[in-house]
């Protein structure tokens, strides 16, 4: 049995702005949480500023791999539309 799988571009162009969208939303969020955790941590002393440094340093660096994996996934779609369209101009050709 076979199903073929329908792809609507423009549906996907939607999704690709949303998610950029949203990863935008995240990055300003991130940010501002960063920047307060910063200003709280200007009071901290000894161990406790101590541990927090590296921690706040890893929340970071996560925050930017999963933006970055966001972006990265919208700016594929694009791609996989074209792919598609193509693989389905190759199909009635064949056929």
């Amino acid at each position: 049995m076979s199903e073929s799988a329908k792809v609507d571009p423009a549906a996907l162009r939607r999704a690709r702005a949303q998610l950029l969208s949203l990863a935008d939303s995240a990055s300003a969020a991130f940010d501002e949480n960063h920047a307060a955790v910063r200003e709280a941590s200007e009071g901290w002393i000894g161990a406790s500023k101590q541990a927090l440094e590296p921690l706040v340093a890893h929340w970071s660096e996560r925050d930017r791999e999963m933006l970055a994996g966001l972006r990265d996934l919208a700016h594929h779609m694009p791609s996989v539309t074209s792919a598609d369209t193509s693989t389905d101009d190759d199909s009635v050709e064949s056929e």
